[in-house]
Parts: C-alpha cells; sequence; structure tokens
C-alpha cells in the first residue's frame, strides 16, 4: 500500500507493508524521518517557512509552516515510539521558481528555516537536497529513504 502525502500534510506509519511518499516537492520543503529500530516512518511536506504574521492559519493547520509543522511532526513520531537517537532525518525541496536572489525567495526561506530548527533542536539531516528549478519526491519504503528528481535518478539514504 503506498501513501501519499500532499502539501501541508503529514503522515507516520509502521513502514513494514506502506510506502510513503511526498507529492511533488518544489519550493516547499519535504523532511522525512526514518527509525530503523521502531520501523516508523513519516513525512512533512511545509510549504512556508515562519507562522509569525498567520497564527490563525498555522493553529488551523500547523503543517503548512516550517517553524509550527516540524516540531508538531516531531512530536508526534515520539508519541509513535520514535527516538531520536536512532532517527534518520532526510530533508529535500526548496527549488527555485521566482524571485530567487530576494527577500521573497520562499525556496531560499524555506531551506534556511529547516537547517536552523533542527539545529536548534540539536538534530541533524543524513542527507540534504536542495535548490536547483527541478521539483524532488521523497519516498520512505523497505527501510530507505529516498530522493528522487524525475529525469535526474533517486538517491538511497
Amino acid at each position: 500500500m503506498q501513501i501519499i502525502i500532499g502539501p501541508a500534510q503529514m503522515h507516520i506509519e509502521n513502514t513494514r507493508d506502506v510506502i510513503l511518499a511526498s507529492t511533488s516537492l518544489g519550493s516547499g520543503v519535504g523532511l522525512a524521518a526514518y527509525d530503523p529500530d521502531a520501523n516508523i516512518g513519516g513525512i512533512l511536506h511545509f510549504l512556508l517557512p515562519s507562522s509569525a504574521n498567520n497564527k490563525y492559519r498555522a493553529k488551523k493547520n500547523p503543517f503548512l509552516f516550517a517553524d509550527t509543522g516540524i516540531s508538531a511532526f516531531l512530536e508526534q513520531m515520539y508519541q509513535h515510539g520514535v527516538r531520536s537517537h536512532g532517527l534518520k532525518l532526510v530533508a529535500a525541496g526548496a527549488s527555485h521558481n521566482l524571485n530567487q536572489g530576494t527577500p521573497y525567495d520562499m525556496a531560499q526561506r524555506n531551506c534556511l528555516a529547516v537547517k536552523s530548527i533542527l539545529a536548534g533542536l540539536k538534530l541533524t539531516t543524513a542527507y540534504e537536497d536542495f535548490g536547483g528549478s527541478f521539483y524532488r519526491i521523497l519516498r520512505i519504503q523497505n527501510g530507505y529513504i529516498y530522493v528522487e528528481v524525475p529525469g535526474h535518478g533517486e538517491k538511497k539514504v
């Protein structure tokens, strides 16, 4: 069975018989987390870096934003029995479509947000794939996290 995680969504599952996959990650970022000991994986697909000016929207859907989504996602991972010491994290996305190099560059802001938030939580990624002008897809399958760039191959982490 395959479960697709869309924009501003997250899903956590025992991945023994399930494939988790994101939809296309453009300027948004996907964060995949997998604990091999618990066989629990999850994917978060957020679109915006900060909820500072959108507290109401963040309360309705914390997974829209990096700052509220990452903490809510990881909290739910821990509630599923995942432990941070064995957690493998992979982040991908933040492709540059518009406004590259300007204060409105959402891709760059999303990339910086995920790195900053994870650093603040003393967590590091096993692999990151950001930038460029192409979309990516994250997938958790058979104990591995894959970052696929359609037409350019995939990386198995």
